[in-house]
């Protein structure tokens, strides 16, 4: 139960730069032929300027700002399949050192600033190791088809040199 109610606004926003020039980017490579500018559908089919943009090459090779950045400053930049935690070592390390946090903080800034490098510094190669393997078997696990309590069961299940299979 909210303390307020709820009140609704109209919220009116400018077009971006990208939808304002979708018109001018056709026409320069004579693919303008009067389509509606955004169709609001989620599949390319062509049917409006913004899918026509989509499917050029120049577009589709095109890397995120973000992954650019990332790389020019030297570093691999790597997406991991959309939201499931299971699929990310990362969660798993980072839920390893917060325990251990928890276990050796004062709950002060300052104790935090010193003692978090040292504990992400201190979980052994091993065990960060194990968490990647766990992920890895869930990502098996969700491309086979499986899914919730299935995966779970296949992901416990088989560990090491064997694989998931959909049928077990």
């Amino acid at each position: 139960m909210t303390l307020h109610p709820k009140v609704e606004k109209d919220y009116n926003f400018k077009d971006g730069w990208f939808i304002r020039d979708h018109r001018k980017i056709l026409e320069e490579r004579d693919l303008w032929s009067g389509q509606k500018l955004d169709c609001n559908q989620k599949e390319s089919n062509g049917c409006c300027a913004r899918h026509i943009l989509i499917m050029q090459a120049d577009f589709l090779k095109q890397k995120t700002s973000i992954a650019e950045s990332v790389e020019a400053a030297g570093h691999i930049f790597e997406l991991y399949p959309k939201f499931h935690c299971e699929c990310n070592f990362i969660e798993r390390y980072w839920g390893a050192a917060k325990q251990t946090a928890r276990h050796q903080c004062d709950y002060s800034y300052a104790q935090l600033q010193i003692r978090v490098p040292k504990i992400l510094d201190n979980i052994p190669l091993s065990i960060i190791r194990r968490f990647n393997c766990k992920a890895w078997r869930y990502i098996e696990a969700y491309a086979n088809g499986l899914e919730g309590k299935d995966a779970e069961r296949a992901v416990k299940q088989f560990k090491s040199h064997r694989r998931i299979r959909v049928n077990d």
